[in-house]
């Protein structure tokens, strides 16, 4: 930075001179062959050295040129014109161009011409008939023309403008899907040589064209004598004088305020209608389906029936669930007993609460007779119990419950210590009082090894106790059933204790 550098001065000038570049034949000897109507090979005299040709060539009146690449000295040319003379010309490739490199190319030859033959002779079709004319199709015919390799057939109503166009490779045609007493025009070409994507194909001129009329669809008649019967709140059936001939009856129904019509389809002269709002007046109408609708027939109806009604019954009331009655305990003992009651016609079951009557929460049991057996219960306990219908699903009756009974109790015999509440077991295990407020107390014989838990089979308390009468509290827990195991030498026991 800062030093300008130092330099010699340029040397005195040398020079060179490229070679010339190496002589690219042009393409002599065009001759063409094989001429069609729409083809011809074109050859040149193969160039020795050369790596491929150009060839452009176009109609002598054309001013652009279609160019080709081939690899050898000749090409086939296809797509021409019939009885139209071509032109065309050829350069010698000799060095392919690529990238860096513009290749080497001779001049392109003078032009030759060779002129594609004129197209042949394809007969209009002659001798148009139509015959087999119903009011809905008709058979078009002609002569057959020698050579032909297929027919295109052109048909419309008298006053349209627009052609339909169909191709058939025989002489003869069926129309269908035509308008009932409408006279129709066609026409009929002849294909000597079918269209491709490199033929435009020989096809004579359209004959003159003919007509035909279609008949009178026949006679539809339309139904009388509607009449609606078996009306309930939500359905009715709508019915009306069979029409000899008809093949279906198309049905149309709405409520009286509605703008759009529900359509029925069917094959005799009556139909139930369901679904429908209750109170409500409907109308609805018909008509006669004499010949169904195909992809190629439009079918033929009469016109709808004058409108009829009718309207619905108002809806029933809903379906009481009733409540069970007749409550009755039986079959009693220390720690189980049999609740019962009246049966409820069209009940699916019922569901059925218990509890001893110091407790809170209500156990649930479902249940499908009109008994149960209440087992697991406390001694010397009063147990309230209550009932509630559950009733079978109707259409009217999304399957409601009854409210439940009134309170009914039993109380389940005592203990065998009769001046303790409690459990006297074998191994004169005691406990009392049961249920418990605060506490109580557990009188043991040996030593024991406590484990009190919940319903839901959690601890909440555990030890091991000596021989001796223990003192459990438990005001601090949750109100409800608690299950007590004892295990000693001897074996194992499960005791219920209640808290309030």
């Amino acid at each position: 930075a800062g030093t300008p550098g130092s330099y010699s001065d340029f040397s005195p000038v040398a020079q060179f001179t490229t070679l010339s570049a190496p002589i690219c034949p042009v393409p002599s000897g065009l001759v063409s062959s094989n001429i069609t109507q729409n083809s011809a090979t074109v050859s040149w005299s193969a160039v020795s050295g050369a790596v491929g040709y150009v060839l452009q060539y176009k109609t002598a009146a054309a001013t652009t040129w279609t160019t080709l690449n081939v690899t050898t000295n000749s090409a086939n040319l296809t797509g021409l014109l019939a009885g139209t003379t071509y032109q065309y010309k050829v350069r010698t490739v000799c060095v392919a161009e690529a990238a860096g490199t513009p290749g080497s190319y001779s001049d392109f030859s003078p032009v030759a011409q060779f002129t594609t033959l004129a197209p042949s002779t394809c007969p209009i079709p002659t001798g148009l008939a139509s015959s087999n004319i119903t009011y809905n199709s008709a058979t078009v015919s002609w002569a057959a023309v020698s050579g032909a390799v297929g027919y295109t057939v052109q048909y419309k109503t008298l006053a349209a403008t627009t052609w339909i166009t169909i191709s058939v490779l025989s002489n003869t045609a069926n129309l269908t899907g035509l308008l009932a007493n409408t006279t129709y025009q066609y026409k009929v070409r002849t294909v000597c040589v079918a269209g491709s994507l490199t033929n435009a194909g020989v096809y004579s001129d359209y004959s003159p064209a003919s007509q035909f009329t279609t008949l009178t669809a026949p006679s539809c008649p339309m139904p009388t004598g509607l009449a609606s019967s078996n009306i309930t709140y939500n359905s009715a059936t709508v019915s009306w004088a069979a029409v000899p001939g008809a093949v279906g009856y198309t049905v149309q129904y709405k409520s009286l305020a509605a703008t759009t019509w529900i359509t029925l389809n069917v094959t005799t002269n009556s139909a139930i209608l369901g679904g429908l709002l209750s109170s409500t007046t409907y109308q609805y109408k018909v008509r006669t389906v004499c010949v169904a609708a195909t992809s190629t027939n439009t079918g033929v109806f009469s016109d709808y029936s004058a409108v009829a009604t009718f309207t619905t019954l108002a809806a029933p009331p809903p379906v009481v669930c009733p409540m069970p009655t007749g409550l009755a305990s039986s079959n009693i003992t220390q720690n189980s007993a049999t609740v019962s009651w009246a049966s409820v016609a069209g009940a699916a079951g019922y569901t059925v609460q218990y509890k001893p009557v110091s407790a809170a929460a209500w156990i649930s049991l479902n249940v499908f007779g009109n008994s149960i057996n209440l087992v697991g219960l406390l001694p010397g306990t009063t147990y309230e119990y209550k009932v509630k219908t559950v009733c079978t699903a109707t259409s009217t009756n999304s399957g409601s419950s009854s409210d439940f009974s009134p309170a009914s109790q039993f109380t389940t015999l005592p203990a065998s210590n009769s001046n303790k509440t409690g459990i006297n077991t074998t191994s004169d295990i005691v406990v009392y009082p049961n249920p418990a407020d605060e506490l109580f107390n557990l009188e043991l014989t040996e030593t024991t090894q406590l484990q009190l838990s919940d319903i839901s089979g959690q601890v909440v308390y555990a030890a091991v106790k000596e021989a001796g009468t223990h003192t459990i509290e438990v005001g601090h827990l949750p109100a409800g059933i608690y299950v007590l195991t004892l295990t000693t030498a001897n074996g194992k026991q499960t005791l219920k204790v209640l808290v309030h």
